[in-house]
């Protein structure tokens, strides 16, 4: 990457309206603001296996200061970006520092919203499909490979007792490949109510370590709930 050339700040005097003290304008390239939001709402997000109805904005724009009374102003302009996070896409981001990137779903770039990803696909169904293929590949290549054999000028006995193994592999496979697939899908299934569960668990956890009060009135948890109900 080529070495950013080095600029000054633009700096503008100016009196503001109503007031008869100047104020400083200061303006770079350089200057940004960025915010992070928890948002409630749903959407789809990159790498997500669910839909999300609870994710983190994490929101970057251009920034100006503002020189008065001896103060630095900061104000946001316009919108450069935007990204929306799962709850676990953000944790990992914010614990693992000079990692691997972690994904996320861009939603706004340069004053135009970016197309909305569709429904998540059914892992599910998607692993289940996979398997399913792989395994009647796998019963095509033992029927080639019976083929191949028959071709390989052995001896009778040797030729039989070859296409033997493999046609009982073959079987084996074609008599239980429903099942397998049936019980994969089961599994899947319980493992993912199971995750389900235990999210819903712990966030419900979390919120009673903290008081369902001082998170949504600002209440101090410590307060009694009698003094609570007197004001």
């Amino acid at each position: 990457m080529a070495k950013a050339k080095v600029t000054n700040p633009t700096i503008t005097e100016e009196t503001r309206r109503g007031s008869s003290n100047p104020c400083q304008r200061i303006d770079h390239p350089a200057f940004a603001q960025i915010q992070a939001s928890r948002i409630n709402g749903h959407t789809v997000l990159y790498d997500s296996d669910f839909n999300s109805h609870n994710y983190i904005a994490l929101r970057i724009h251009k920034s100006e200061m503002v020189r008065d009374l001896s103060h630095d102003w900061h104000h946001e302009r316009e919108q450069y970006i935007e990204v929306a996070m799962s709850e676990a896409q953000w944790a990992t981001l914010v614990s693992s520092l000079n990692s691997t990137s972690v994904p996320c779903t861009l939603t706004y770039l340069r004053g135009a919203t970016v197309d909305q990803l569709p429904e998540p696909t059914n892992r599910v169904n998607q692993f289940g499909s996979e398997l399913s293929k792989h395994l009647g590949n796998a019963v095509e290549q033992l029927a080639q490979a019976m083929k191949a054999i028959s071709t390989l000028g052995l001896s009778k006995v040797k030729t039989e007792t070859l296409i033997s193994m493999l046609s009982k592999a073959q079987a084996d496979i074609k008599g239980n490949a429903h099942f397998v697939e049936k019980s994969f899908s089961e599994h899947m299934e319980n493992q993912v109510e199971k995750t389900k569960c235990e999210a819903n668990a712990y966030l419900y956890h979390v919120i009673q370590r903290a008081g369902l009060d001082a998170l949504t009135l600002g209440i101090a948890v410590s307060k009694p709930i009698e003094d609570i109900d007197k004001e």
